[in-house]
């Protein structure tokens, strides 16, 4: 990035700097090209997530390929595909596999996961009163969208 680029972007405002700084950073690590990320983004176990070029995503992203539960070391893998844009306070979590394709849009406050805390159903189920992260993790659950897909949270 030049120093003219910096310096008219530091005159937009410097949130708008600070938003350039992140997404560049991130683009390094995640190798993605094009990458954005919003304000509070959380982004953690990056070596287990495979994402495409063009991720966009607003303020409070929380993107997690959890490793660790518990006393369970876990391999998760995380695709997201290319041109993949999620708004405000979306949350990807990953213990097993989640795979997000091409084209996807997602709306604001959206949980995707392939996983919970704790089993809720049968005999085995857990106890309201044990800690979530105490709770056993139940056996994976599917995950994906496919491409040209949306994704929004109803209540």
């Amino acid at each position: 990035m030049s120093m003219d680029k910096i310096f008219r972007i530091a005159a937009k405002g410097p949130g708008l700097l600070r938003q350039r700084v992140r997404s560049w950073l991130w683009q390094r690590i995640l190798g993605c090209q094009g990458l954005q990320v919003g304000d509070a983004a959380l982004i953690v176990g990056d070596r287990r997530m495979k994402i495409g070029a063009g991720f966009r995503a607003g303020r409070g992203l929380w993107m997690e390929a959890v490793t660790r539960y518990g006393p369970q070391t876990l391999t998760p893998t995380l695709r997201i595909g290319e041109r993949f844009s999620a708004s405000d306070g979306v949350h990807i979590a990953c213990a097993f596999e989640v795979s997000i394709g091409d084209d996807v849009l997602v709306g604001s406050k959206v949980h995707i996961t392939d996983h919970n805390h704790g089993l809720y159903q049968g005999t085995a189920a857990s106890s309201p009163q044990e800690s979530p992260a105490s709770r056993p993790s139940p056996a994976p659950q599917c995950g994906s969208a496919t491409g040209f897909s949306w994704l929004m949270a109803s209540w």
